[in-house]
């Protein structure tokens, strides 16, 4: 469909079908570095895919570990994911290999992750029973490899946006264009 710059992501929704039931968030972008946004934020001549999620689970407050990666969300999406999902944000750690530049994680070797063990042994000593990470496969196998053997369980970042064996969320094809008059398909 044809997108004038201006409409609403709500207006876009509509066009598409609507969304037939609950979900969790819509995200422009994608499921890694997406911007949760809402029916009302505008689109711009910049703004990314749409994705309307699977609602959250509700952790009841568990004690929760966030490791932040270079690969996935930065730390205000993983604390506006802590809330959604309604866990108590407990104890954070950055990826081993995660360096700061300007402001910005970094990964100093992509696609070789060393393990996280000691990281999750952290969380565990800080009395987590859960764990979000944001973190790429290598890094996320290395998680999965010891944080089960601790009792704790994972929850990745893109679980609502992913579903396995589920349709998960629903992506909205558009193409944006720079007049507010151009014609609605």
């Amino acid at each position: 469909m044809d997108v004038p710059v201006g409409t609403t992501v709500g207006e876009l929704i509509t066009m598409a079908g609507g969304i037939d039931g609950e979900y969790g968030e819509i995200l422009f972008g994608g499921p890694f570095t997406g911007t949760a946004v809402s029916l009302s934020t505008p689109i711009t001549k910049t703004s990314g895919g749409i994705l309307v999620t699977e609602p959250f689970p509700d952790l009841k407050g568990a004690k929760t570990g966030v490791l932040i990666c270079a690969c996935g969300g930065n730390m205000d999406r993983m604390e506006d994911l802590c809330k959604k999902y309604n866990a108590t944000l407990t104890a954070v750690q950055a990826c081993k290999q995660a360096v700061d530049v300007r402001g910005t994680l970094k990964c100093e070797n992509p696609g070789n992750c060393p393990g996280q063990a000691a990281k999750i042994l952290h969380f565990k000593n800080k009395g987590c029973t859960d764990i979000l990470i944001g973190n790429c496969s290598d890094c996320t196998n290395t998680v999965m490899g010891s944080a089960p053997k601790m009792n704790l369980t994972v929850h990745h970042q893109t679980d609502h946006v992913l579903e396995n064996g589920r349709d998960g969320a629903y992506a909205l094809p558009y193409k944006i264009q720079n007049s507010r008059t151009a014609s609605r398909k």
